[in-house]
C-alpha cells in the first residue's frame, strides 16, 4: 500500500533527528529498517503511521513524529495542529479493518524517565481494543485521577505544566489524562496485557508479538 496523502512539502525539510532513537534510525531513517514494525503504512503531513512492535492485539498502530520531540506536548505548534489529521488517518485504518478505536499517549516530562519506556520520541497509539483501556488502567493503577481533556491535540497545555501525563480517547468519548506514577514502565501496555490475561506479555522488549504485527501489516497492505 502507498502513501495514503501526498508527502507534506511545507516548511519542515529537515527534521530533528537523534542518532540513539529507534524510531530516528528505523522507520524514519532513509531507507527504514528490515523489522516489521518499521513498515511505513501512511504519511500524513509530518507524520508517519507504523505498526507497532510488542502489538498485543492485531492492528496496532503508532502516529509517529518525524521530528525528535520527547513527546506529543513537546512538539512544535505547527507538527502539533497536524496531529488530529495524522491520528484520524490511523483511526480511520484501525476502525476499517480492526473495530473501534482507543487513542493513548504516554507523556514524559523529559527524556530519560520511565514512562518514556526507553522510546524518547512523540508517538500516539491507535489500537482496537477488547475492553475499556480507562478501566484496565484502574485495576492497575488504582486511584488515578481521571481528568478531561478537550483534545489530543492539547497536550502541550499537559507538558507546559511539567507533568508526566497519560492520555486515553476512548471510541466516541471525550479524551481524558492523568497525571503518571513514578517508575512504572509501559504503563498501558501493563494494563492491556493484564485486560488480555497476559499480564507476562506487558515487555515490547521481550514479547515482540511478531505475529500480530505481520497479521497488521498482511491486512493494511492488502487494502
Amino acid at each position: 500500500m502507498g502513501t495514503l496523502v501526498p508527502r507534506y512539502d511545507g516548511a519542515v525539510k529537515s527534521p530533528a533527528r537523534s542518532r540513539e532513537c529507534v524510531y530516528c534510525n528505523g522507520v524514519l531513517a532513509p531507507g527504514g529498517s528490515d523489522a516489521p514494525w518499521d513498515t511505513e503504512l501512511a504519511r500524513v503531513g509530518q507524520f508517519v503511521v507504523a505498526p507497532t512492535k510488542g502489538a498485543l492485539v492485531p492492528g496496532w498502530l503508532l502516529v509517529i513524529s518525524e521530528s525528535h520531540a520527547v513527546c506529543a506536548g513537546a512538539l512544535p505548534s505547527e507538527a502539533l495542529e497536524g496531529l488530529p489529521s495524522a491520528v484520524e488517518a490511523a483511526r480511520t485504518l484501525v476502525e476499517r479493518h480492526f473495530g473501534p478505536a482507543t487513542i493513548f499517549e504516554h507523556g514524559p516530562a523529559r527524556s530519560g524517565c520511565a514512562l518514556g519506556c526507553g522510546i524518547d520520541h512523540a508517538h500516539v497509539h491507535v489500537a482496537s481494543l477488547p475492553f475499556s483501556l480507562v478501566d484496565a488502567v484502574d485495576a492497575v493503577v488504582p486511584g488515578v485521577e481521571w481528568r478531561s481533556l478537550n483534545a489530543v491535540r492539547s497536550v502541550d497545555e499537559l507538558h507546559a505544566t511539567g507533568l508526566d501525563y497519560c492520555v486515553v480517547q476512548e471510541p466516541a468519548c471525550q479524551a481524558q489524562w492523568f497525571s503518571a506514577p513514578r517508575d512504572v514502565r509501559q504503563l498501558f501496555r501493563r494494563a492491556i496485557a493484564t485486560a488480555l490475561g497476559r499480564a507476562d506479555r506487558f515487555d515490547y522488549a521481550l514479547y515482540p508479538e511478531i505475529e500480530n504485527v505481520r497479521a497488521t501489516l498482511t491486512t493494511l497492505l492488502l487494502e
